[in-house]
């Protein structure tokens, strides 16, 4: 009688376990232990150490992206703590606590939701009113609050003091994806781990396996290739659980080889041969071929979202390659098949950096937009014009080049022939004469650069003694050239230059330097490492247009005795037609200023 009792319930049982609802996979293959958590050593390796010595903390708290196992590794730190051989790192999965723990049914470890119970009343009565009383089966009581950031300020109020002081028998565990939304006080009575986002590799493997025992079992017929798979793992963004319900859904659609074509069509993402084709016309700077396959993406039902993404990733590559081509500095490197390498060498970094801004800036555009086809081609403009500028500043520098070499010789040495002076005699205001200008600063080098020195001293003096803090910024700089009314000055850290192209930081300096020298002057901070190049490129376009390099306003070794001058008519005429080139011409000098390609081909 007793056995046919027990048979009995061995086909009820069976009857139970074959009417169960399905199960998804990724509640399906949740982590049992530590060992089997996914891309988080740092966090599993401090916990299981922490039970090990007995360091357990009262309260934790986990912050992480979605789908990194926040949730998964608080509740294997409750089986850890109240299994019945433990508390152990290693819990026996076998005993039942941790049974009760696993499927949800402990009256001990207690999951609240934090969305749906911001009230105050709500968490002193489930969890304040709870903590004093000792736990019913286990060894101790863990509240795990998933999403605590939505807690309300009142609710974070009623926990400060039970998280600061907890009975010895509560641990609270709160996981959130926005921690910078939890209050400072909440923060320093918990300890804090980071959860990061899975790396892509960790994510394919783990699929893999999980296709393998899908297999095994006779769930799964269908053959994915591993392409596939990467797929999947890079399009989840660092999530496990976005994984598997993407694998779980491509399953269902996929019948004998799913490839990565397939998973590209589950997803709405644009196949690689459209993205080459998009970036090949942006080289080109087909805009009718941008926009029309643009048009062709929607006909096919595309997102336009995850075209942007996809095409951002894309660019992205490119430039990887591209760095990666340069840095090898005229080694080979092999090709994957896919022209990748033929089509980065059709760019240059800057024009990839630009068209990968420009693309962000159409993501967060499309975000706030009715019309995203028009958003998305006006975005795909910008971005062939912002090449097509990169490469007309280069073209300008090369014609610049060419006008420099076209300049006759004799031209550019009557442009530097000494001019002549008058000058009036104090003893006799009739008797006048004529005499040879000094020699010029540029034929004597080190006399120049110990002038400038002497020149720019004199204006950090003045800047240091009437606002301290430019100066401290100006501390290294130096006077490298004077091109007209413009002063070139090299600067030591790039901090300190943009700081110091603050519309007011410049506009005093250049007060206080047109004060120093007696002239109206502008400035322009260059890096130590362009001042070379940009001198090189002022003096040669001053070269080619007539020009040269201004004279000093005043004779720096001897200021006690000023000579009284007047100018010719003819050398004022000459000064006038020079500072009109030089306007012409500074515009062209400050672009190449921004083009470090063009000032190192220079």
């Amino acid at each position: 009688m007793w056995i046919l009792q027990k048979q009995v319930q061995s086909l009820r049982w069976c009857e139970e376990v074959e009417s169960m609802p399905y199960e998804t996979l990724y509640r399906r293959y949740r982590p049992k232990r530590f060992e089997e958590v996914v891309g988080q050593a740092h966090v599993v390796k401090a916990l299981m150490n922490a039970i090990k010595l007995g360091r357990i903390s009262h309260a934790y708290l986990f912050a992480g992206q979605r789908g990194t196992g926040k949730t998964t590794v608080a509740r294997l730190l409750a089986k850890a703590l109240n299994c019945a051989e433990g508390p152990t790192p290693e819990p026996c999965c076998v005993c039942d606590a941790c049974k009760a723990i696993d499927s949800g049914g402990s009256m001990d470890v207690i999951e609240l939701d934090a969305a749906s119970h911001t009230k105050v009343e709500q968490i002193r009565e489930l969890i304040v009113s709870k903590v004093a009383f000792m736990p019913a089966e286990m060894r101790y009581r863990v509240f795990i609050i998933d999403e605590a950031h939505m807690l309300s300020l009142s609710s974070f109020n009623a926990l400060l003091k039970t998280l600061e002081e907890p009975p010895p028998h509560v641990v609270f565990v709160l996981a959130t994806t926005d921690p910078h939304k939890i209050p400072p006080t909440i923060h320093s009575r918990c300890q804090r781990f980071d959860f990061r986002p899975i790396q892509p590799d960790l994510i394919a493997k783990r699929l893999s396996e999980i296709l393998k025992l899908e297999r095994d079992k006779g769930s799964v017929s269908a053959d994915v290739t591993q392409d596939a798979l990467m797929l999947i793992a890079k399009a989840a963004s660092g999530s496990l659980r976005d994984a598997l319900s993407m694998l779980e859904q491509l399953l269902l659609i996929g019948e004998g080889k799913v490839d990565a074509e397939t998973v590209r069509t589950l997803l709405g993402m644009v196949s690689e041969n459209m993205l080459a084709e998009i970036m090949s016309s942006i080289a080109d700077g087909d805009v009718a071929s941008c926009w029309r396959l643009v048009q062709e993406a929607v006909n096919e039902g595309k997102d336009l979202f995850q075209l942007v993404k996809d095409l951002m990733a894309f660019a992205r590559e490119l430039l990887a390659c591209k760095i990666a081509e340069e840095s090898a500095q005229g080694t080979e490197t092999q090709d994957d098949g896919r022209g990748i390498r033929a089509l980065c060498q059709r760019f240059s970094q800057q024009q990839l950096i630009g068209i990968v801004e420009c693309l962000r800036e159409v993501e967060k555009e499309m975000r706030m937009s009715e019309d995203l086809q028009l958003t998305l081609d006006i975005g795909l403009l910008r971005a062939i014009c912002e090449a097509r500028t990169e490469i007309g500043i280069r073209t300008e520098v090369e014609l610049a080049r060419d006008d420099i070499a076209q300049v006759p010789t004799e031209t550019v040495s009557e442009a530097f022939e000494p001019a002549k002076e008058v000058m009036v005699s104090p003893a006799n205001d009739d008797a006048t004469k004529v005499k040879d200008e000094t020699e010029d600063a540029g034929n004597n080098p080190s006399e120049e650069e110990h002038e400038l020195k002497t020149l720019w001293g004199k204006v950090l003096e003045r800047i240091k003694s009437e606002k301290f803090t430019t100066y401290a910024l100006l501390q290294g700089s130096e006077l490298t050239s004077i091109c007209g009314n413009r002063l070139i000055v090299s600067v030591a850290h790039p901090f300190h230059k943009d700081c110091l192209e603050e519309p007011a930081v410049r506009r005093f300096v250049e007060n206080v330097a047109s004060s120093v020298l007696s002239m109206d002057c502008s400035i322009s901070f260059v890096s130590c490492d362009e001042a070379k190049g940009v001198t090189a490129i002022a003096k040669h376009i001053g070269e080619a247009t007539g020009m040269r390099e201004a004279k000093l306003p005043f004779n720096t070794a001897n200021e006690s005795t000023p000579s009284v001058s007047e100018p010719k008519q003819t050398e004022k005429k000459q000064q006038e037609d020079s500072g009109d080139k030089l306007d012409r011409t500074i515009t062209l000098l400050l672009r190449i200023l921004d083009q470090p390609e063009a000032v190192e081909n220079t």
